[in-house]
């Protein structure tokens, strides 16, 4: 969910690529209604309303997507990882939490690379 065309250009280049021989599709959605079935990440962009954020979180409870945003409350909303840019560095915050409400499991690896983890 984006409103931002670079951004989607930049994951757009993903659609290209494979991981373990299975190709990656790259859909741009404009409500969670939009997801389909087969969804494994979903990427909320700085843009997006976070009065929109309950509504996404809400229908996306119990299914195991990997939900990422930019928005600072985006962990106390619901959000799986936060990615952060200051400085030209990338950062980010990982809700171990909120993961496990999706069924996933944050690899120790990268937390330990992760500016805060939120039990």
């Amino acid at each position: 969910m984006t409103d931002n065309d670079t951004v989607f250009e930049h994951f757009l280049a993903l659609s290209q690529k494979k991981i373990h021989k299975h190709s990656i599709d790259i859909h741009r959605i404009d409500t969670a209604d939009d997801l389909q079935e087969t969804c494994h990440l979903l990427f909320v962009a700085k843009g997006i309303k976070r009065s929109n954020f309950p509504k996404i979180f809400l229908s996306l409870t119990d299914q195991a997507i990997l939900i990422i945003g930019e928005v600072e409350s985006f962990i106390s909303s619901g959000g799986i990882i936060r990615i952060d840019k200051a400085d030209n560095k990338i950062s980010f915050q990982v809700s171990v939490k909120n993961a496990k409400q999706h069924h996933l499991h944050i690899s120790p690896l990268l937390l330990r690379h992760a500016t805060a983890i939120h039990e």
